[in-house]
């Protein structure tokens, strides 16, 4: 179970995905928006559908847990 904070992220159609927000923080555009305290927890994203959005997701999922190869 993740303790870490969550963050909603909703799409153009109205489908809100829960993410913890490191996974959240990996886009630029959504760490900004939290940085900027245009937010608190729930993000509008009015541009972007929700099938497009489960990708992006998955995307940044991927991208928070990888880990940078050693050299």
């Amino acid at each position: 179970m993740s303790t870490h904070k969550k963050i909603t992220l909703k799409s153009l159609d109205g489908k809100a995905f829960k993410v913890d927000e490191v996974v959240a923080l990996e886009s630029q555009t959504i760490e900004h928006m939290i940085g900027d305290d245009c937010v608190k927890n729930k993000i509008p994203l009015p541009n972007v559908t929700s099938k497009i959005l489960s990708k992006v997701i998955n995307l940044l999922t991927v991208s928070s847990t990888s880990k940078p190869f050693a050299n």
